[in-house]
């Protein structure tokens, strides 16, 4: 084989390699939630989202650890109204946030310490 045989090889199984990796990007686009945990212990977190009209559109319980935070994509469908709900180790925290582009903006829910915890939007 010769050398620019090899780097020929090399470089479609670079470019294959790279191809199927970024395959799956393409419909994954910015989180709409993000849950963060930025305590030194664990904490249990159900996050609820409930739309305007008082239906579920969302559920999910975490456990995260210590400066851990995890992320949901496409959570939000439409505009509107929404009711996060954030109970974290039995305590709910409830807020609204008003959403006009859904795929633009990501809900944080954000445990400061064991008696604060945060729900806000943040904008990309």
């Amino acid at each position: 084989m010769t050398p620019s045989t090899s780097r020929r090889r090399l470089l479609r199984t670079t470019a294959a390699t790279g191809a199927v990796l970024l395959a799956g990007c393409g419909g994954i686009g910015r989180p709409n939630l993000r849950v963060e945990n930025r305590t030194e212990t664990t904490h249990r977190i159900e996050v609820n989202i409930q739309g305007e009209s008082g239906e579920e559109i969302f559920e999910s319980t975490y456990e995260l650890a210590s400066e851990e935070r995890a992320r949901e994509d496409d959570v939000y469908e439409t505009e509107g109204t929404y009711t996060i709900t954030a109970t974290v180790d039995g305590e709910p925290t409830r807020e609204e946030v008003t959403i006009s582009k859904p795929d633009a903006v990501i809900t944080r829910v954000k445990i400061q310490s064991l008696t604060e915890v945060d729900i806000d939007r943040v904008v990309p």
